[in-house]
C-alpha cells in the first residue's frame, strides 16, 4: 500500500492554520500544524513532510531561515506564504529553494496545484475533477466544442482573450479532457517572473550556478513532465527566453542552469495572452517562430459583453463558490441578478467575481440584495461604459443569433477568413457563403 502524503503547516495564526490544514486534507494529504520555527524543526526531524506550507513571519524568526536547513528539507517541497509580499522576498525565497511563493489570502487553486504535483498519477486523477466553464450562450458552446476537439490531440494550444475571460479555466479543461489527465497541470504567470530568474524557473538550476543558488531546483518543465505546462501571459517573456523556449518546444530538450546534462521533457504546452496574437507579433512582444510553434490550435475566449446571457448563471455560480469558501450559504436575489446582468463588465468574469464577493460580505442575511452590490467602477481615463449587451430577446430566431455570433467572431479575428472558420468549426467556403448571405 503506497505511503500517504503528509504536509506540515507552519503558521502562527490559528484560523489560517485551520483553514490551510483543511485545504490540505481535502486534497488527499494528512496534515499537522505548528506555530513556530522551533516546533517546525522538531516535527520535521521526526517525520519529514512531503510539503511544508511556511509562513514568512513567525514568533521566533523569519520563516526563510528554515530554507537554510537543507539537511532537514531534502526532497521536501516548501511553499512560502506571506501577507506582505515583495519582489525582493519572492526572489530570495526562490533562490533558497522554495517551490512557490504565495501572497495571503492564499489562492486555493494555486496551492492545490502545488499539492497535486506531489501525488502519484492515480491519486491525482481522483482528486482533480475536470474543470468546466459556466454558460450556455452560443459563444460558450463554441468554446467548449473547441476545447473538446483539441483536448484529444497532443498539440500545443494558444488561448487569447481579454483579462478575466477564463483562460486558465479553459487550459484546465483541455488538460482534464486529454490523455494527460491525472498527470501534473502546472500553471504559471510569466508576467510575474522576476527577470533575473526566468530561465531558472522554467528550466531549473544546479547548486552554485549563480549567487544564492544553495541547492538544486527543478524547473517548471521538470515539474510538468508528462502533463501540461500552462504559460499564462507568455508574451511577457523576454525575447532571449522566448528563443530558448522555442528550442525546447522543437525537440523537448533543455538544460538546467549550471549543468551540462541534457534533459528531455514530455510536456504539452498551453499558452495564453490577453493580446491578440497578430498584434503581439507585430509589436515585437512575440517571436513569430514561437507563435507558429505554440499556436498549432488557437481558441479565442469571448469577453463577457459578448455572452451577456450567461451573466445570471455565472453570478449564481460565483455566489455558490464564495459561500463554499466562507462556510456560509448566501444566495443572490432576483433583483441582484438583474442588476448584475444589466452592467458592463470591463474586467469580465474576474470583475464580476469581485462584485459578488463584496456583496456577499456586505449582506447581513442569507439573501444578497441589489442594495449590497458595489457601485459600478468608473476606471480613470476610460470612456463611460456603454449599456450592457442584452441577452438575445425571446423573439430572435436561431438564424439571427447565429448571424450575430459569426459576425462577432469575424471581427474578433480581424476578418481573417481561415482563423474565423477555425474558430467557428466550419470550412472557409461555408464561412464565405454565410458572410455573402449576410450582405445581401
Amino acid at each position: 500500500m503506497p505511503q500517504e502524503l503528509h504536509a506540515l503547516v507552519v503558521e502562527d495564526d490559528a484560523d489560517s492554520a485551520r483553514m490551510l490544514s483543511a485545504l490540505v486534507s481535502s486534497n488527499g494529504y494528512t496534515a499537522s500544524t505548528v506555530a513556530c520555527l522551533q516546533d517546525a524543526r522538531r516535527v520535521i526531524a521526526t517525520r519529514r513532510p512531503d510539503v511544508v506550507l511556511l509562513d514568512l513571519f513567525l514568533p521566533d524568526g523569519n520563516g526563510m531561515a528554515l530554507l537554510d536547513d537543507t539537511h532537514l528539507l531534502a526532497d521536501t517541497v516548501v511553499v512560502l506564504m506571506t501577507g506582505h509580499g515583495s519582489m525582493a522576498s519572492s526572489i530570495d525565497a526562490l533562490r533558497r529553494g522554495a517551490a512557490d511563493y504565495l501572497v495571503k489570502p492564499v489562492d486555493h487553486a494555486r496551492l492545490r496545484d502545488v499539492l497535486q504535483r506531489r501525488m502519484p498519477p492515480a491519486a491525482r486523477r481522483l482528486q482533480h475533477p475536470a474543470a468546466d466553464m459556466v454558460g450556455t450562450s452560443l459563444a460558450m458552446q463554441q468554446v467548449r466544442a473547441e476545447i473538446d476537439r483539441v483536448a484529444a490531440s497532443n498539440a500545443p494550444v494558444l488561448l487569447y482573450g481579454e483579462s478575466g475571460t477564463g483562460k486558465e479555466l479553459a487550459a484546465r479543461g483541455i488538460h482534464d479532457r486529454s490523455r494527460r489527465a491525472g498527470l501534473p497541470f502546472v500553471p504559471v504567470n510569466c508576467g510575474a517572473f522576476p527577470t533575473a530568474l526566468v530561465e531558472s524557473l522554467l528550466f531549473g538550476h544546479e547548486r552554485g550556478s549563480f549567487t544564492g543558488a544553495d541547492r538544486p531546483h527543478a524547473g517548471l518543465f521538470e515539474q510538468a513532465d508528462g502533463g501540461t505546462l500552462f504559460l499564462d501571459e507568455f508574451t511577457e517573456l523576454p525575447a532571449e527566453v522566448q528563443v530558448k523556449l522555442l528550442r525546447v518546444l522543437e525537440d523537448g530538450r533543455y538544460r538546467r542552469l549550471g549543468s551540462t546534462r541534457e534533459r528531455h521533457g514530455d510536456v504539452r504546452i498551453v499558452a495564453a495572452t490577453n493580446r491578440h496574437p497578430v498584434d503581439a507579433v507585430a509589436s515585437g512582444k512575440l517571436l513569430q517562430d514561437l507563435y507558429w510553434r505554440v499556436a498549432v490550435y488557437e481558441i479565442g475566449l469571448p469577453p463577457l459583453r459578448e455572452r451577456a446571457s450567461d451573466i445570471p448563471a455565472l453570478a449564481r455560480h460565483l455566489a455558490s463558490e464564495v459561500s463554499l469558501h466562507e462556510g456560509r450559504t448566501k444566495r443572490l436575489s432576483p433583483g441582484a441578478v438583474a442588476e448584475l446582468a444589466g452592467r458592463r463588465w470591463a474586467g469580465n468574469v474576474r470583475e464580476l467575481r469581485n462584485a459578488v464577493y463584496r456583496a456577499w460580505i456586505a449582506s447581513p442575511g442569507d439573501m444578497i440584495e441589489a442594495g449590497s452590490l458595489p457601485a459600478p467602477h468608473a476606471w480613470p481615463g476610460a470612456a463611460a461604459p456603454a449599456p450592457a449587451a442584452a441577452a438575445p430577446a425571446a423573439h430572435l430566431s436561431l438564424a439571427e443569433i447565429e448571424r450575430q455570433h459569426v459576425l462577432a467572431t469575424w471581427e474578433r479575428c480581424n476578418r481573417n477568413r481561415e482563423q474565423t472558420a477555425a474558430q467557428l468549426g466550419i470550412s472557409t467556403k461555408s464561412l464565405y457563403n454565410r458572410l455573402r448571405s449576410y450582405r445581401s
